[in-house]
């Protein structure tokens, strides 16, 4: 099955971004892991698979749905947000009575930072697609 240029873009911001993700979390990892030592590394590990799952979730799903018709993209993209925002807070609602050790402060900047990461990848990535501004010519036409 051939793939479509709507889907391929969707395929190329979903690996862009989640390159950019995994970047900011190896820095995150690194960084925390130098600054405060091993009991800082479940939070940036939680921080950082959460971040990744929710961002390829809903890129996966922009996949899933690129040769939709607008309604049906939107419904799906906006139902996925509304699943995985939930599923978000209850990964942070679970793990707040665990992180009232010295490393808990690394999780919520580990989130932003491979978010940021996410985003920026995935910006770089849509400015180099290469995506057709205009109708092709009508067959037959002139």
């Amino acid at each position: 099955m051939a793939e479509s240029a709507s889907r391929g873009h969707a395929l190329r911001l979903l690996a862009g971004g989640a390159v950019g993700g995994v970047l900011a979390w190896v820095v995150c990892l690194v960084v925390f892991g130098l600054a405060m030592g091993a009991p800082a590394m479940p939070w940036v590990i939680l921080g950082g698979v959460t971040t990744l799952v929710f961002f390829a979730a809903g890129q996966a799903v922009q996949v899933l749905t690129a040769e939709a018709a607008t309604t049906v993209a939107l419904a799906a993209a906006l139902g996925s947000y509304l699943i995985r925002a939930a599923g978000v807070a209850v990964v942070l609602i679970v793990a707040q009575p665990f992180a009232a050790d010295a490393a808990n402060p690394v999780l919520v900047p580990t989130m932003i930072a491979v978010v940021v990461g996410w985003l920026a990848a995935e910006i770089w990535t849509f400015t180099r697609l290469r995506v057709m501004v205009f109708d092709p010519p009508a067959e037959g036409g002139s």
